[in-house]
């Protein structure tokens, strides 16, 4: 029944600036829409629909565009309007300008309004209450908070609010009413003195336990008693490990989430899953809920280990260690240290600290929680120095250097090593690549406690991601007798060769002088 009486280029709009115009074509007498895509557009076309007039009663009748989810505004131009007939179920609100008519249409269904003009308009206004609701789903129960936005009342003695089956009360709070009362019949019963111009805001926090999962729960909606005219919104979220699917809508209809009013959004906790808006008492929602287990997660990570290791002629390796660490429910850093290692100091964040040993002989240093900076939780340092005992070199051979094993994933590891002079060494192996400089050069923010000499040949070595694994470095030496004189260095691997194995360049020996004298540190 609607004629398309024209459309403008201009009201034609593309969202995108780059987009070319788009525009409308007249087809054996159908309108096609051209477009270079794909793309949004916006539309605006002018529809001429007939309204049946009988005396004062009148009537429009049409069928929207087909969509997904359409929302329809009606404006008439008159007061004292009053809807016989509405369908489907919308809101009615009273303005300067006339009474306006809003609805949600789904797929393709028709718009059939009736309605009649009062004679006296200052005699009667329709009583109305929007409810917006938010449930929370969780594995136990299901919690409904409800704020009831009544309007128009001259009193309160007929107000009633229907609770729904087998849910409970936990508060109800507002400026408005006095006091309130739960009869026989479940139903909500307000006292106290209202002011017609005056909206009465309630506010309704309320729990329905859950059946032991998986189970098809009905949402405890509200029903108010009362008034002639009832809108509602309804939010779900879910907290924890649940499956929710929406199973069954009855005389209301699913809307997106980004649709429902702003304060569901504002109370919700977790981000809504389930949008539906309703006119009427007549509102049902079912939804189908399932549990999954939960599994235990720690949230504690190693973001830097900085290591420097100094190692002597005698046999003797010093190793101070920073592990700069955000943790969230973690008690200790646990610790496997090298064969033939002690702890030498332990500090956390500049105070020392006693760490703890385990029969197996796994190392127990306490921790603490990270202070937070809006949702990002920050670093402390726990600073460890500790000795081990390794062999002593000689004139030719195998070198190993271990660092210790955490329990915590480590984003980045950097270590400084340490020789001692007068050696050629070479065929550097293990999980750590060595580099010329570090990948990330910048310095932490911490004043050291523990400090060990860095004399020697320096040599550097990284890895990122480091998660269960031992981190260590292993290669061949060999001793100057002499000017240009060098013992060969044979391979005898201990520990699996890596990939590509970085060589050190071959040292001058004529610019040694000196005879080489054992470190005794």
């Amino acid at each position: 029944t609607a004629i398309i009486r024209g459309v403008e280029q201009s009201d034609i709009e593309p969202e995108d600036e780059n987009m070319s115009k788009a525009q409308f074509i007249i087809t054996n007498h159908n309108y096609a829409f051209i477009a270079q895509g794909p793309g949004s557009f916006k539309i605006k076309l002018k529809l001429q629909i007939p309204i049946k007039d009988d005396n004062l009663k009148r009537s429009i009748s049409f069928t929207p565009p087909s969509s997904v989810v359409t929302r329809v505004g009606i404006r008439i131009p008159a007061k004292g309007v009053y809807i016989t007939k509405a369908e489907p179920r919308g809101q009615v609100t009273q303005t300067k300008e006339g009474t306006l008519f809003n609805s949600v249409v789904s797929g393709q269904n028709q718009v059939d309004l009736h309605w009649k003009i009062e004679k006296d308009t200052g005699v009667f206004r329709k009583r109305t209450a929007q409810i917006n609701s938010l449930a929370s789903l969780s594995k136990t129960n299901i919690r409904i908070f409800s704020r009831v936005v009544l309007k128009h009342l001259a009193s309160l003695e007929k107000i009633g609010l229907q609770l729904p089956p087998k849910a409970e009360i936990i508060n109800i709070t507002s400026d408005g009413i006095e006091s309130w009362s739960l009869d026989s019949q479940r139903v909500i019963r307000f006292t106290g003195a209202v002011d017609p111009r005056t909206p009465v805001e309630i506010l309704i926090n309320c729990r329905m336990r859950l059946p032991r999962l998986p189970a098809a729960a009905k949402m405890p909606v509200m029903m108010i008693n009362g008034v002639d005219i009832v809108d509602g919104f309804l939010g779900v979220e879910v907290l924890g490990n649940l499956e929710v699917k929406s199973e069954k809508i009855h005389e209301g209809i699913g809307i997106p989430v980004k649709n429902l009013p702003t304060g569901l959004w504002k109370d919700a906790s977790s981000p809504l899953l389930f949008g539906y808006e309703y006119h009427g008492n007549g509102f049902r929602a079912v939804l189908n809920i399932k549990s999954f287990q939960d599994i235990q997660t720690v949230v504690a990570n190693v973001d830097l280990v900085d290591c420097t290791t100094h190692r002597t002629l005698a046999g003797k390796s010093v190793s101070v260690i920073r592990y700069f660490i955000r943790n969230n429910d973690r008690q200790f850093l646990t610790l496997e240290l090298p064969p033939k290692s002690r702890i030498w100091q332990v500090f956390l964040d500049g105070k020392s600290v006693k760490p703890a040993q385990k029969q197996s002989g796994t190392i127990l240093i306490p921790m603490k929680k990270s202070s937070a900076k809006g949702n990002v939780l920050r670093s402390f340092l726990i600073e460890i120095g500790y000795i081990s005992e390794v062999n002593k070199l000689s004139l030719k051979g195998d070198i190993l250097n271990q660092l210790p094993e955490v329990d915590l994933p480590v984003k980045y590891l950097k270590w400084r090593l340490f020789l001692p002079e007068y050696y050629q060494y070479s065929g550097f192996e293990g999980p750590l690549k060595q580099v010329r400089q570090f990948t990330q050069t910048a310095a932490a923010a911490f004043k050291p406690h523990i400090d060990i000499p860095q004399q020697g040949q320096q040599f550097l070595f990284e890895k990122y991601m480091i998660m269960g694994e031992t981190p260590y470095i292993k290669g061949k030496y060999g001793q100057y007798l002499g000017d240009d004189i060098l013992l060969s260095i044979h391979p005898q691997p201990v520990l699996p060769p890596a990939a590509n194995p970085v060589k050190q360049q071959r040292f001058d020996s004529r610019q040694l002088k000196r005879q080489v004298i054992p470190n005794q540190y």
